[in-house]
């Protein structure tokens, strides 16, 4: 029996890490990137958010909706302490964070191997949407707040960290 809770530890260490090393060795696209660092910098040395384009020279000084300006601001400051190669840690620790909540969700119903490969599939599907942009915020959250109800069941107090509330016909319907 303990050599299975070694194995079953071993698997579940594998379902995080490798997709961690997977994303601190593979290429990070800096098209995007760049520009939301350089957008950060600017805010933080501003203290303001970006009303016009700094950017486009056919569109400078144009009106402009920056939707991802927290991400570019924290992108910047992360850039400000390590540079590319912390925007490269930063980026491992989310998608390990994903993918471990998606292994924490996986683990309600399976053992530790099927959930780990299951996990795994999981960050192999959704690799092309784990590049570091602004998404990457959404699908941390998004996955931690599906382990917890996968978990509300057996741990009911874990449900009310989630911004969700249960309609059905049991449901009351006062308010």
């Amino acid at each position: 029996e303990d050599g299975t809770v070694t194995r079953d530890r071993l698997w579940l260490a594998l379902a995080i890490l490798l997709p961690s090393l997977a994303a601190t060795i593979a290429p990070m696209s800096t098209v995007d990137l760049a520009y939301q660092v350089r957008a950060g910098e600017l805010m933080l040395e501003s203290l303001a958010v970006l009303r016009t384009d700094p950017f486009t020279f056919t569109a400078m000084g144009d009106p402009w909706l920056n939707q991802q300006w927290g991400a570019g601001v924290l992108f910047a400051l992360v850039h400000g302490l390590g540079g590319w190669g912390g925007l490269a840690l930063f980026r491992a620790v989310l998608i390990a964070a994903a993918v471990g909540f998606v292994l924490i969700g996986c683990r309600r119903w399976l053992p530790a191997r099927p959930a780990a490969l299951l996990a795994l599939a999981g960050f192999v599907v959704g690799i092309a949407a784990l590049g570091l942009r602004a998404q990457l915020f959404g699908i941390v959250p998004f996955a931690a707040v599906r382990a917890r109800l996968a978990w509300r069941h057996a741990r009911p107090r874990l449900a009310w960290a989630s911004p969700l509330r249960r309609f059905d016909q049991n449901a009351s319907t006062g308010n």
